[in-house]
Parts: C-alpha cells; structure tokens; sequence
C-alpha cells in the first residue's frame, strides 16, 4: 500500500539525460528525414559520387556474352599487350570492356575471364589511370560498373598521351643528364657524349612532332592517316618501290643504285 498521499497520480517526468536516449517516436530523427527525401527524390538511392557516369537500367539487364569472335579478339589483345610490355590481364580487361555493349562489373569480368577478382581490380584501377576506361553508375544498382572508351580515335589519342608520359619523357630528362655528364667528363667519354645527343635529338623531334599531331581535331588526324599515301609520294625521291619489288629484285640478284 502506497504511504505517501498522492503517489498514484504522479507522472513520471524524464531526466534531460533520458530525453535525449529516448526520442519522440512520433517525430522522425533528422536521419530518418534526411533518408526520406533522398527516397522521394531518387526513387531508391543516390547515385555514387564516384561514378563519372549513369546509365538507365534497361542497359543493365542485357545478358552478358562472350562470343567466339569476342573470346578471339579478347585473347589477341592480351598478347599484343603483353608483347608492349603491358600485363596480359589487364589489356584482356580493357578488350573485353572494349567489346561489351554495356557496362560491366568487376564479377562479371573476373567470371568471363577466369581470372581472379583481385586481378580484375588492379588491372580496373591502371586502365582508369590510363585514362581508357571510367566507371559508371546505374540507377538502382549499388555496384561499380566499368566501360570502355568506345571511339577508336580517341583511345588512339589517350594511350599515345599515356606513352609519352610514362615513357618518352622521363627518357629525355634521362638522356639529357647524361649529356650533361658526358660533356663535363674526359676525352674518353667523346663518343657516348655524340651517341647520345643523336638520340636525344631525335627523340625531342618525334616528341614535338606528336604535339602537332595531338592538335589536330580528329577529323583532321583522320584526313592525315587516310592520305599518308600522298605524303609517302610527296616527300620520297625518284620512283617509290614496294616490299614485293625490293624482294623480287633480291631474288635475282639485280644491284641498283
């Protein structure tokens, strides 16, 4: 039996501390609005911010298949690339990619390849870096998916940028040193010193050669691979010979001067 008068009708009054661990259920917590208007606004969830680009989800219900041609051209470009000296995985990841009519995860790649998922990733994140592949986002798919630059022109003019970065310019600063060496060196470094500047010369013109052909407009760059014949005629001296004269003449023991 309650001794203090009027304890039944007391109305227990919540401490600021226990306020703040238990909230009105019938007012939804900022989060809780915060995730509501994301759903009205994007149906289900954002998009990723990392994606770089989206796509519809009709485009992510098209069956993944790789034909006979595909495998082929898949299997050519990994060797191709392994003969550049890039990995054989990666230039399969990037002709596979290169072949897809759409996107494809990093699953799906590792399944069609036989190859592990570990593989897949570290050759996905060097062709981003090169700068021929991007991942994509589609609506309603939390998964990365990942495509290919698809205009032929372009990833010419992506892989050719890439090369002379990694490749042609850490070369001139190298040569160019070693010049520098050479010429404060003795007499006996005299020929490696004119060896050297030969190659460096003709590096730096193939390298401001490529700065004015990265300038061109792609339909230009294309106007100049398909009249490369002209060129050929324009700048060759006397009567041009063919791969087929020039054996036929070695068959027979002509010398010509």
């Amino acid at each position: 039996m309650d001794t203090q008068p009027g304890a039944r009708h007391r109305r227990w009054t919540p401490t600021p501390h226990a306020r703040r661990l238990t909230p009105d259920a019938s007012r939804p917590t900022p989060h809780a609005r915060l995730r509501l208007s994301l759903a009205l606004l994007y149906g289900r969830c954002p998009p990723s911010k990392i994606s770089e680009g989206i796509v519809t989800p009709v485009q992510a219900e098209q069956n993944v298949n790789l034909t006979s041609t595909a495998q082929k051209f898949v299997l050519h470009w990994g060797e191709m690339g392994q003969a550049w000296g890039i990995n054989r995985t990666m230039a399969q990841v990037h002709a596979l990619l290169f072949v897809s009519p759409s996107p494809l995860d990093a699953e799906e790649i590792s399944s069609l390849l036989d190859v592990s998922r570990s593989n897949v990733s570290t050759s996905l994140r060097e062709l981003i870096t090169w700068g021929v592949v991007r991942r994509v986002h589609i609506i309603g798919d939390r998964r990365d998916r990942f495509e290919a630059l698809k205009d032929v022109m372009e990833t010419f003019r992506v892989i050719m940028a890439e090369r002379k970065r990694r490749e042609m310019d850490p070369t001139i600063v190298l040569l160019e040193n070693c010049v520098r060496e050479a010429n404060a060196g003795d007499e006996s470094e005299e020929y490696t010193r004119e060896q050297l500047d030969k190659m460096l010369e003709f590096i730096r013109m193939v390298t401001v050669w490529y700065g004015h052909i990265d300038n061109l407009s792609t339909p230009a760059l294309l106007h100049l691979f398909k009249g490369g014949a002209v060129l050929a005629r324009l700048f060759t001296r006397g009567k041009s010979r063919t791969p087929v004269a020039e054996s036929e003449t070695a068959e027979a023991g002509v010398v010509t001067n």
